[in-house]
């Protein structure tokens, strides 16, 4: 045997040695990190079904909130056009109502300047003819007065 084989026997032997004494810690070690990996494996498992059923938890309030806020919408928009006719017709009963107040306040006015007027032609007939009856008053003057008090 050569020297060079007798370094690889011994290199061998060494290596068988180290195997078999270091076997059982390396299998301890390889044990400890398998149960390592499958605990962490379970509990990311474990994990990604409580996100998940979280995830159905608020999608599920998600599409509730949407009908809700739908809901609202609607009725907003139905109360919007509600109020909007409402104050609509609102307007149109307070125009009507001013306008028929206008109106009798225009009436009233006319139907008080046309009694003060009669009054006054009234007046001054009663005057003249007075004045006539009298003899005191010439046709002319009665054409002349008659204008004079009109103004």
């Amino acid at each position: 045997m050569t020297a060079s084989n007798w370094v690889y026997l011994s290199t061998l032997v060494f290596l068988a040695l180290v195997f078999f004494k270091s076997r059982k810690a390396i299998i301890a070690f390889l044990d400890a990190k398998r149960d390592e990996i499958q605990k962490n494996l379970t509990e990311t498992k474990h994990k990604r079904m409580e996100a998940e059923a979280l995830y159905e938890e608020y999608r599920i309030k998600m599409e509730a909130l949407e009908q809700q806020t739908q809901i609202i919408i609607d009725n907003a928009e139905k109360t919007a056009a509600e109020m909007l006719k409402k104050a609509e017709e609102d307007i149109e009963a307070l125009k009507t109502s001013k306008k028929n107040e206008v109106q009798r306040r225009i009436a009233d006015y006319e139907r008080s300047v046309k009694d003060k007027l009669t009054a006054k032609y009234a007046h001054i007939f009663y005057e003249l003819f007075q004045d006539e009856a009298r003899g005191m008053v010439s046709q002319k003057e009665i054409d002349f007065k008659s204008i004079k008090s009109l103004t």
